[in-house]
């Protein structure tokens, strides 16, 4: 029975906005050039890939490869407002499902010297989803 059930990723919001994805190799790559390095002492770094997506389409093409049997699912905002008069658990969700479809990212990275400094972003999110899934890190959800 549990084979037959969707695995569902839900989209909080109706985020339409495009938002310039990073990753966890990259940004541990950037992180590990930091320590260490005289030159991002007491700096602040916006820490930003170079591909800007919006989130459905980012995570329909990040689960296409990683594994299509996730499927993603908007969670419109309209419903978060009505769950959210029911539980109070989701009143923050829905703030920041709001929140979030107002703002429009600006990409920073190359002006505040983050790629010059830490280095640059090198996968996308469909290289990303690809060398999760050749590593087998995340194998359990696979199954």
């Amino acid at each position: 029975l549990h084979d037959a059930l969707p695995i569902l990723y839900p989209i909080i919001g109706d985020i339409k906005n495009p938002i310039y994805f990073t990753n966890a190799y990259d940004f541990t790559n950037q992180l590990s050039n930091a320590i260490g390095n005289n030159n991002t002492f007491n700096k602040e770094y916006p820490i930003q890939g170079k591909q800007a997506i919006n989130h459905l389409d980012a995570a329909n093409s990040f689960f296409s490869i990683f594994n299509p049997k996730i499927k993603v699912k908007p969670l419109p905002t309209g419903l978060l407002k009505i769950l959210s008069v029911f539980k109070k658990e989701m009143k923050p969700v829905k703030d920041m499902a709001v929140y979030s479809e107002k703002s429009k990212e600006q990409f920073v990275a190359h002006q505040a010297g983050t790629y010059k400094d830490l280095g640059e972003h090198t996968l996308s999110v469909e290289q990303y989803a690809k060398k999760l899934k050749d590593s087998n890190f995340y194998d359990y959800l696979l199954k």
